[in-house]
């Protein structure tokens, strides 16, 4: 499948480069005149203003990139230099540290008929240390069509009772999610809204615990990601692989969970992004959650992380419990 490249996008980031080469050896911008030029050198030069592909490096300043107009997909791929690694490993979604996080209840419940084994009392702090680590590679470009990309990727996310003391400061919970997927990157522009990607694929998640406490899901994804000015828009609507019902430890994640996430993120100011996810099962039990994030500058080479969640899901063992959370830390690249 081919998608046309914006020329707008082409013209505005090269307008500079137009001026620089075309005066010195006085062509007209009238792509007719390329020919005439005797000139070996300001001639290719000419077409290459004119035609060629947008360069951006580590030396392109991002408000220059912003300015242009070029995909949310382009812009991450600037603020991570990947351009000459092509196959290292890159950023997938956030990776994040929140070391002092306070929810409204921790969900015990989960645990009761284990500690009842141990004749255990054990209590779970309110405050907890959470963080994220995802990342993934390219296995292969150009696959099937042109900027069609076959990724491995890899998320954990961590709740940890750094501060429970009395308890010897356990890991709470841990979520493991590999994922296999195709992306095609495209630039196709719709009444202003450009399209920046396509992706399917196939994820696994699980907190690679045994019963009582084993929680997993495996499922078919698709997602679409837009991008209008400094707005990003992203749907991702999934399919679950049902289980068989002896081996499923949640056979109502859905009811919780819905069949989709829904993100968006708004860049308010050059330093300041606002980050939201949205999940709702559109049942007539409804179950609804929101995942909304502040993204802000601090001294040295992080940013600043502000998140605040409210429903369900946050982690496996809390699928069905709803969470209020608030946490603050240091994030590494944007949220996806």
């Amino acid at each position: 499948m081919y998608f046309p490249s914006l020329p707008a996008i082409k013209s505005a980031l090269f307008i500079g480069t137009t001026v620089a080469l075309i005066t010195p050896y006085g062509f007209a911008e009238d792509t007719n005149e390329c020919p005439n030029i005797a000139n070996d050198q300001a001639r290719l030069a000419c077409y290459d203003t004119l035609f060629a592909t947008p360069t951006i490096d580590s030396t392109t300043d991002i408000e220059d990139i912003s300015a242009a107009g070029v995909t949310t997909v382009d812009k991450k791929k600037f603020r991570y230099r990947i351009f000459d690694k092509d196959f290292a490993i890159q950023p997938h979604k956030a990776s994040y540290l929140l070391p002092y996080t306070y929810s409204e209840r921790t969900n015990t419940e989960p645990f009761n008929p284990l500690q009842e084994s141990l004749d255990s009392n054990q209590t779970f702090d309110q405050e907890e240390v959470k963080f994220q680590i995802s990342f993934k590679i390219p296995l292969a470009q150009n696959l099937f069509v042109k900027d069609a990309t076959l990724w491995a990727g890899y998320s954990q996310v961590s709740l940890w009772q750094m501060y429970n003391s009395d308890a010897s400061a356990p890991f709470r919970e841990t979520n493991y999610e590999p994922e296999l997927f195709w992306q095609l990157s495209t630039n196709y522009d719709l009444l202003g809204i450009t399209l920046d990607s396509v992706t399917f694929g196939f994820n696994h998640q699980s907190n690679g615990r045994g019963q009582p406490l084993s929680r997993s899901w495996n499922r078919l994804f698709g997602q679409v990601e837009f991008s209008h000015n400094r707005w990003s828009f992203a749907l991702k609507p999934w399919y679950r692989i049902p289980e068989n019902k002896m081996d499923d430890d949640n056979p109502d994640i859905d009811d919780y969970l819905g069949y989709a996430d829904y993100s968006a993120s708004y860049q308010w100011r050059s330093d300041l992004i606002l980050t939201g996810n949205l999940r709702n099962n559109f049942n007539r039990k409804n179950h609804s959650s929101i995942n909304l994030g502040l993204i802000f500058p601090i001294p040295g080479p992080l940013n600043g992380y502000l998140e605040y969640v409210n429903g369900y899901g946050e982690s496996l063992i809390d699928y069905n419990h709803r969470t209020k959370r608030i946490g603050i830390g240091f994030i590494l690249n944007e949220w996806k």
